[in-house]
């Protein structure tokens, strides 16, 4: 059992949901007369919610009542998080590519959440709406994910950019988002842009892409981002490796990222092409992602 105070910050109707779903029963405690703070409570659904005056003897009593097993809802959807360093890496299509593949076998959701430069709208053709800022209203008024998401094909997208016309969502807001998304599809993929290196996504995510251009400029700027990398190390995929070069280019990024490449993407002249007409993500790409379909321990080599 969890005993919530409204006045916390972290308590929120997703998590109260979240608690809920994974068997847990939720009594919520909240100042008198704020009613704010008891819609919140209301709203994701706790067992129990009570003014913060309520006697003691009469709280330990709503207690017991309480004590039973809640069955669990469903299982948490799964998070990965497709990053990489400056310079154009190919972040976002190495994520629409891994989250294309997913989208066929499982219900899958795409977020844009690179903060710099979102552009999977523009690369699918679409209209960004809704976007994070819409989705981000939603999960804070009800607790759950808003049915209203574009769909291409199989695949949900979330477009960016993730700010309002005041600025950029706070971190706290883009995490609510993300965890009402992830009690809705089974797999979610975010495109973090150029991350910091101690986003809380990176933490949170079950599995972290870092994204390099198989080049020597790509790789130098792939060591900077992993020599400042906070969180569990990445699954590293080298992008636009030029033919005939694998052996090599294998070797460097061993030796100057300390890390073993999980996926080589070859360097198509018809993917750029494919990009600005908005097409699908080429179907090579998309199958050599499969290996990172499900999540891999992080990488301590």
């Amino acid at each position: 059992m969890i005993v919530a105070g409204a006045e916390t910050a972290w308590v929120t109707p997703t998590a109260i949901k979240k608690w809920r779903g994974a068997g847990l029963s939720v009594l919520g405690l909240h100042p008198p007369h704020d009613r704010p703070a008891q819609r919140i409570l209301t709203i994701g659904g706790a067992d129990a919610v009570l003014p913060d005056t309520t006697p003691p003897d009469q709280v330990l009593q709503v207690v017991r009542i309480l004590e039973r097993p809640v069955p669990a809802e469903s299982e948490s959807g799964t998070l990965t998080a497709v990053t990489g360093s400056k310079g154009a890496p190919g972040i976002s299509e190495v994520a629409l590519c891994l989250a294309w593949g997913l989208a066929e076998r499982r219900p899958t959701l795409l977020i844009d959440l690179d903060r710099q430069g979102p552009s999977l709208s523009v690369r699918l053709g679409v209209t960004p709406a809704p976007d994070v800022a819409h989705a981000a209203d939603a999960v804070m008024m009800s607790g759950v994910f808003p049915p209203e998401v574009r769909r291409i094909g199989r695949l949900a997208l979330l477009a960016g950019p993730a700010m309002r016309h005041s600025g950029p969502l706070a971190g706290s807001l883009i995490n609510e988002v993300v965890q009402a998304a992830e009690g809705t599809f089974e797999r979610i993929v975010v495109d973090l842009g150029v991350s910091a290196p101690d986003d809380p996504l990176l933490y949170r995510a079950a599995s972290r892409i870092l994204t390099c251009e198989a080049s020597p400029k790509g790789l130098v700027r792939a060591a900077a981002t992993v020599e400042s990398w906070a969180a569990p190390l990445p699954s590293l995929v080298l992008n636009r490796v030029p033919p005939g070069t694998n052996a090599d280019t294998i070797n460097a990024a061993r030796h100057w990222l300390g890390l073993e490449p999980r996926v080589l993407l070859p360097n198509l002249a018809e993917v750029p092409e494919t990009s600005r007409a908005a097409g699908p993500p080429n179907r090579r790409l998309v199958e050599l992602l499969e290996p990172l379909h499900e999540p891999v321990p992080a990488n301590l080599d």
